[in-house]
């Protein structure tokens, strides 16, 4: 029985391989497993704007949507999506809203302009999509570019695990 350390050399995709060799006095004997690949959530968060562009008071849908792929990918836990409606847009409230697909286990405006999502399990080939409104606030100039960014991030083993293996600390 193994476990894959949480070090940046094990990263998705990374292939490991556990080998020995028994020796005696007249010889010896090796011997290998099968690789073995690292996988990992592997999220994914697009987000379009409608319209793209508008003058002070003008209102803009964003709409966020996130994908852990069925390939290639693993369950995410404890994900927490967090977009910051940046300065030169104010957010319109109770539009932050989910929209299609897993249903976050909780969805806050409380603490606008950052508007979060948590979910405590996404599983590979499932999407989620949230959307929220926005106006261009009476600062805005002619030309001025605002840019909104949201951001995941996801654990890939449930709660806190803590060690898993006495042999090395770098088994959580």
């Amino acid at each position: 029985r193994a476990v894959v350390l949480n070090v940046i050399g094990n990263q998705s995709g990374t292939l490991l391989n556990n080998s020995a060799q028994f020796r005696w006095s007249d010889g010896a004997l090796n011997t290998a497993a099968p690789n073995v690949t690292v996988i990992e959530p592997a999220l994914q968060l697009t987000k379009l704007v409608t319209p793209t562009g508008g003058d002070a008071g003008d209102l803009v849908t964003f709409t966020l949507v996130l994908t852990n792929p069925a390939a290639g990918s693993t369950i995410a836990y404890d994900v927490v999506l967090s977009d910051v409606v940046p300065a030169g847009l104010v957010y319109e409230p109770g539009t932050w809203a989910h929209s299609g697909g897993l249903a976050p286990t909780a969805l806050s405006d409380a603490s606008a302009p950052v508007l979060t999502a948590t979910w405590s399990v996404f599983t590979p080939g499932i999407t989620s999509t949230l959307s929220f409104a926005a106006r261009f606030s009476s600062t805005v100039i002619p030309g001025q570019v605002i840019t909104n960014v949201a951001r995941v991030f996801w654990t890939s083993l449930p709660g806190d695990p803590g060690a898993r293996s006495t042999h090395n600390t770098s088994s959580t």
